[in-house]
């Protein structure tokens, strides 16, 4: 490589420091996308490189490079890895010429109709929930925290489902199942990713899932970072850290048990629908809706950013505080902008929310191992599995143990690693669980 030679060294205090991938400040709003290049050299052969392009909130576009940044008195010290295809080119085309939006309200309809069409919810707020937390990925900079999403259910509750919904519309998502923790981090800075954790059964117990568990602790805030051993070209280690702020959300079965991190959760309880046509219908990468909605949102964070940060200082009554309201400060902004109802039903559900997680971390250890010592005596006498089905158990239990629901029951059964699943018994169709005594004393004699 050729030496350069400094021409001028000049201090620039004054530019804004932004991260192209998605940022906002004072008057401006910056996104960038993945993009092909062609190179077209004189001999008329060619070459195509990666780069990405960045779109300014005023329908300028060009080229990412520190040099076309500074020139329009932006600083970036970091790098970008960003995916291509996430905004369609010839919409990015026509923005440019026309840099206009639907309104939030307008995008959040879109939205929860579309998840309308594939999940089957039986509390409705979920439906406001999923739409409001798809559009705040789109603008989370604006604020001070993220949220970590969990789902919690058993096996075939759409949790799976949940997950490709949101890989198909929030901004620039990552399924870390298949990559590794240090991946992870470096495409959570350097591409500002949604993280989606999908059957993530040991948050607290291997090695890997330990760096996504500090992950998730640390990225709720917006300063926070994580360190990890890098292993360098001399085999020498050193400590790097990581920007790890992002929305994420977690699906599992077995819950979570760590206060610190619960008390980041918003929890959404999965349950199977009934309704096979939504069950049957499957969430395709390539359907060209995906594309016309995240056309819809990339326009919505360029052209209403000022809208949803005004939105964060005016929020009507919520009866929220310290770092619960930090956690859903960004969802309740954009809810806000969504009609008295949306907002309402949101602000609801986050006090439920927080009641119902402050009484989880208090909880001792008393009524699950009360819950597994009965469930011994229901198989006393038996070395083969037992089957019961949810209604069985509860009759079973509640005298018992103190029960509110079934829904209760099976949140605490899946907290010991018990799952129900649906199978045909007697000619029927109907969800079951397997109990198999050596299993439950093993479970029994760990708490």
């Amino acid at each position: 490589m050729a030496k350069r030679s400094l021409r001028s060294k000049t201090p620039v205090n004054d530019y804004m420091t932004v991260h192209p991938a998605l940022d906002f400040w004072t008057g401006g709003a910056i996104v960038a996308v993945g993009a092909k290049w062609q190179l077209t050299y004189e001999d008329t052969s060619v070459d195509f490189v990666t780069k990405p392009l960045c779109v300014l909130d005023d329908g300028e576009k060009f080229e990412y490079s520190k040099k076309e940044l500074a020139n329009r008195r932006l600083y970036h010290t970091g790098y970008l890895d960003i995916p291509a295809g996430r905004w369609d080119f010839n919409d990015i085309d026509h923005f440019s010429q026309e840099p206009i939006s639907l309104t939030v309200q307008q995008v959040f309809n879109n939205v929860k109709e579309v998840i309308h069409h594939y999940m089957d919810f039986m509390d409705e707020r979920h439906y406001d929930i999923f739409a409001t937390f798809i559009i705040y990925t789109y603008f989370y900079p604006l604020f001070n925290g993220a949220p970590i999403i969990q789902l919690w259910g058993e096996f075939q509750t759409g949790k799976t489902k949940l997950c490709a919904l949101m890989e198909a519309m929030c901004f620039n998502p990552i399924n870390s199942a298949n990559i590794s923790s240090s991946s992870v981090f470096r495409l959570v800075e350097s591409r500002r990713a949604t993280v989606l954790l999908d059957e993530s059964e040991d948050v607290s117990t291997s090695e890997r899932t330990k760096e996504i568990r500090n992950m998730l602790l640390a990225g709720t805030g917006r300063s926070g970072e994580t360190f990890r051993q890098e292993k360098m070209l001399d085999d020498s280690f050193r400590t790097q850290s990581f920007k790890v702020f992002s929305p994420k959300v977690i699906a599992n079965i077995a819950g979570i048990e760590i206060p610190a991190l619960q008390s980041r959760i918003i929890r959404v309880v999965t349950i199977g629908t009934k309704d096979r046509t939504k069950r049957n219908r499957e969430v395709e990468q390539s359907d060209e809706r995906w594309q016309d909605i995240r056309n819809q949102l990339y326009r919505l964070c360029l052209k209403r950013y000022e809208e949803v940060l005004e939105s964060r200082y005016h929020l009507p009554p919520h009866g929220l505080n310290g770092r619960v309201l930090i956690i859903w400060q960004g969802i309740l902004a954009v809810a806000n902008l969504c009609g008295k109802k949306v907002y309402e039903n949101i602000a609801g559900y986050a006090n439920e929310n927080k009641e119902f997680i402050d009484s989880e971390i208090e909880e001792d250890t008393a009524r699950p191992k009360m819950l597994i010592k009965c469930l011994l005596e229901l198989t006393n006498g038996h070395e083969e599995a037992g089957y019961f089905t949810p209604d069985e158990l509860m009759g079973y239990m509640k005298p018992k143990v103190a029960l509110s629901s079934k829904r209760d029951l099976g949140l605490m059964l899946g907290r010991l690693g018990l799952h129900s699943r649906i199978l045909y018994r007697n000619g029927n169709e109907a969800r079951y669980y397997e109990l198999l005594p050596t299993r439950l004393r093993t479970i029994y004699e760990s708490r």
